[in-house]
């Protein structure tokens, strides 16, 4: 559900420019299976890079193949913080659905604050689950 508001939002004319997202190196972290990345290739982002656990990265490589984006994304495992890979300078960092597992938000946060600079821009949607904080001390 966050993941397709998210590819919704990003598609919002009275949110971004129909040319917000040409050129964009955008990188788009917890990718599942990749659809805001892919949304912003296929709205003109110049290099996308999609991020998720090894086990999701096949998932992830057949979804780059079938929406025919393969000349502008690429796929990487990279689990939150642990070493990053050099995947910066990015513009613009996408996380969709990152936020419900409140045990692995520090390891998110450093791994968002080693990938964005001062300029980047970061598009997080969060579905809120009742319970999520429960888990938290």
């Amino acid at each position: 559900a966050a993941g397709r508001f998210l590819v919704d939002v990003m598609q919002d004319a009275s949110l971004f420019a129909p040319s917000h997202w040409h050129g964009k190196r955008v990188l788009e972290l917890g990718s599942g299976t990749g659809a805001c990345g892919i949304m912003a290739a296929k709205l003109g982002a110049s290099h996308v890079v999609l991020t998720d656990l090894p086990p999701m990265v096949p998932l992830l490589a057949r979804n780059v193949t079938r929406n025919g984006v393969g000349d502008v994304v690429v796929v990487h495992a990279l689990e939150w913080g642990a070493m990053v890979p050099t995947l910066s300078p990015v513009d613009a960092i996408l996380l969709s659905e990152c936020t419900c597992f409140p045990q692995l938000l520090p390891a998110l946060s450093r791994t968002l604050c080693e990938l964005a600079s001062p300029a980047t821009e970061v598009l997080l949607s969060h579905r809120h689950r009742g319970s999520d904080w429960a888990y938290v001390e």
